[in-house]
């Protein structure tokens, strides 16, 4: 079967979870630092996602990496695209393990609810979700850290994985590839930390107000 990306239908129904997910999460994490008067101590440094705040393992050692995390998810997706185009492994192995499908989990090849969202075939699919990836996980890296970027995208994949699972046509046999749920995961995060944050799109000669992009990207 030809892989495709990922299904408009099933992707829309995931931009609205991710937003509605972030937007709740958002207004609880308000509600709490609204009690740190109550109390009588700061929950604020507590629940900050400053890189402080993150001092597991996991964080100690993305931190310790030459390169921002945003360079490797960005390496992995050039270096898929790569495999599947440069016919050094076969399209059977890649279809087995870098496609998200109904047969490959049946098969119980479970990676593949995230290994999907590394790999493209069409050069033009692979440039677009750079670019989000590139702009959009410097910025949350810069300010969140790297385990939070990273979390978002493997998160923001498995999730529209399973919705896209969930929500295509059981007779439907063609893999889905992209990381495009991942991508979308980050836009929702960074839309709704700085909603009044300027974004700008070629050709365009000003800026656009994130918020702005979110309803036209989600409506």
């Amino acid at each position: 079967p030809n892989p495709k990306p990922q299904n408009p239908t099933p992707l829309f129904i995931f931009k609205l979870i991710i937003y509605y997910c972030v937007l709740l999460m958002r207004y609880v994490f308000q509600n709490i630092l609204n009690l740190k008067s109550k109390l009588g101590f700061s929950i604020k440094k507590s629940f900050s996602f400053s890189n402080k705040s993150f001092n597991s393992k996991l964080e100690n050692k993305l931190l310790a990496l030459r390169w921002p995390i945003v360079y490797y998810l960005l390496g992995a997706n050039i270096g898929v695209y790569l495999l599947w185009n440069s016919r050094i492994l076969p399209e059977s192995f890649m279809l087995k393990h870098f496609s998200l499908a109904r047969f490959n989990i049946k098969e119980m090849r479970l990676h593949t609810m995230l290994s999907y969202s590394f790999s493209h075939i069409s050069i033009w699919h692979l440039f677009s979700n750079c670019i989000g990836l590139y702009y959009i996980g410097r910025s949350i890296e810069g300010i969140f850290g790297p385990r939070v970027l990273l979390m978002l995208y493997l998160s923001g994949g498995l999730l529209g994985g399973i919705v896209s699972l969930l929500g295509s046509n059981k007779f439907d046999t063609r893999p889905t590839i992209g990381a495009s749920a991942s991508v979308s995961a980050l836009l929702s995060f960074f839309i709704m930390n700085f909603p009044k944050e300027k974004m700008y799109f070629f050709p365009i000669p000003f800026g656009i107000s994130a918020w702005i992009i979110g309803v036209c990207y989600y409506f």
